[in-house]
Parts: C-alpha cells; structure tokens; sequence
C-alpha cells in the first residue's frame, strides 16, 4: 500500500500508476479532485484499488488524516511518497514574503507533515519506506530560484537525517548523539 502526493498529474501521477502496476494499493493526494479522479482510473485500470484522498499537504490535520484513512482503507501502509511541490521563478530581491512562505508551506512543510504523519506508523512496524522528491536545484545554485532551492536543500537534509534517525534504537527526546 503506497501514498502518493501530488498525485493529480505529472510525475505524482506517473508514480502511482507505477506502483499500481507493481501491484500495489495505492491512496492519491492532491487539493484537485477531479484530477485526482483520473489518476485514480489509471491506477484501478492495473486491478489494484485506488483511494482519492483530496489533501492539502500544508495541513497537518489533513496528512495525518490521509495517513490514518489510508491505512484502515487499504489495510497498512508500506510506501509514502512525498511528491507535493510548486516552483517559482523569482529573484531573491523581489520575492515577497508571501511567495516564500507558500513555497516553503508546500514543499518543505508538506514532506515534514508526511513524515511526520507516517512516524509512528513506520517506526512501530519497524519497517516502511519514505521517498521525498527534491531536486538538483538543493544543491546547486540557479538564478530565480532561491527559494524553490532552499527548500529542496531542506528535503534533502531532512531525508539523510530521517534516514539515520529512524534506522537507530530509540534514545530519550533531546539527548545528545555524542
């Protein structure tokens, strides 16, 4: 069983037909709905079930509800993919506030809601598998694209420190690893 944000169109999409074909069970999320609806038919075309879960990944209530739903419709949770994300072309100096909260709400933001809605799900099974969508652009520089960079250098980070965190024995909330 897999959830795949951003599953509306593009590679979301693509993703959860992959898994489909696989042979997995697979819960879409995005805010269209409709879209949503084709994905899902595509998906239920390889005779697997779809789950149309519209979803705003900059709301935890929201992941956490899809999380939880998609694991009492499919009956578990093996796969999360974090594919939500938006991209903007502004230069730093003429970004808004507004512009940067939204990019860092959707693709930074939605990947922590994600994993942290699946957490205790993954870490009580002692298994699971998270992929997080991110980019060159977190680790190179492009002009125009500062913010949309900054936050995939934040996925990347996150996912190398999740990588670690989540494959350790648990040790009390706020000790040192040193």
């Amino acid at each position: 069983m897999a959830v795949v944000t951003g599953a509306s169109r593009g590679l979301g999409r693509a993703m959860a037909v992959a898994f489909a074909a696989a042979g997995a069970h697979v819960a879409l999320a995005a805010r269209s709905k409709p879209d949503l609806e084709e994905t899902a038919q595509q998906v239920e075309g390889h005779g697997v079930r779809a789950l149309v879960l519209p979803t705003d990944v900059t709301r935890y209530d929201e992941v956490e509800a899809l999380v939880a739903r998609t694991v009492e419709a499919l009956g578990g949770l093996d796969i999360l993919v974090n594919n939500s994300g938006i991209a903007r072309t502004t230069p730093l100096a003429e970004a808004t506030p507004e512009d940067w909260r939204a990019i860092v709400d959707v693709n930074l933001t939605g990947v922590f809601n994600g994993c942290r809605a699946a957490a205790a799900h993954f870490i009580g099974r002692r298994r699971g598998k998270v992929i997080n969508l991110a980019s060159v652009l977190g680790a190179v520089g492009l002009p125009g694209y500062a913010l949309y960079a900054a936050t995939k250098g934040g996925v990347i980070a996150l996912t190398r420190t999740l990588g670690v965190e989540w494959s350790m024995p648990s040790r009390p909330a706020g000790s040192s690893p040193t």
